[in-house]
């Protein structure tokens, strides 16, 4: 029997842990193992910075108890137009002595970006009769979920959880190689991967 994995996330809200951890899964599956055999524990916090004092209370308490990291431990946070680098460098120094494996995951600039970075994944993930472009850059709040809930208004589908509801679906069908060729996401990507492959 596989011995059980566990990973804490950190997680500014619940796109944060629906997109994240459809993202865990699919890369389990694609490593050949069973996403049932790792169980995820979402640290308790409040909305945005709040996660981030929990990473970083998560982290120290880590340092001293011996024995108290988990095979994986991921920090989630927005880059909210930091940009990529400044955000690492931010979130690496407040978790900085963590004694195990760290992913962060640092969507630029927010997470529903992820969801867009291979579109045919998006239109086949959610049952679009046509497909969209890939959206550029733009660090304007809410942006990509505009336009997630455009996408889906104008095929006739009401969205219930400002589009998340079809993470799963779409990170199923997601091809990592397009994706990947963003550095915010292949960062993470290569990160967990790491772990998992080596579990």
């Amino acid at each position: 029997m596989p011995t059980q994995r566990n990973i804490v996330l950190a997680v500014e809200d619940r796109a944060h842990e629906t997109v994240i951890l459809s993202l865990v899964n699919r890369i389990v599956l694609d490593c050949g193992g069973a996403p049932s055999d790792w169980t995820a524990k979402v640290l308790p916090s409040g909305p945005g910075s709040q996660s981030l004092i929990a990473a970083k209370e998560y982290a120290k308490r880590c340092q001293q108890q011996i024995g108290q990291a988990v095979d994986l431990f991921i920090v989630a946070s927005d880059s909210n137009c930091v940009g990529f680098v400044e955000k690492k460098g931010q979130i690496s120094q407040l978790v900085s002595g963590y004694p195990g494996r760290i992913a962060l995951a640092l969507p630029d600039p927010h997470v529903e970006r992820w969801l867009l970075l291979d579109p045919k994944a998006f239109k086949e993930g959610v049952g679009l009769s046509k497909g969209i472009p890939a959206p550029a850059y733009k660090c304007d709040q809410d942006h990509y979920k505009k336009i997630i809930s455009q996408a889906l208004r104008n095929d006739g589908i009401v969205p219930q959880l400002a589009g998340r509801e079809f993470a799963p679906a779409i990170i199923r069908k997601m091809d990592f190689n397009i994706a990947r060729k963003q550095t915010d996401f292949d960062e993470f990507y290569t990160s967990v991967r790491a772990v998992i492959q080596n579990a």
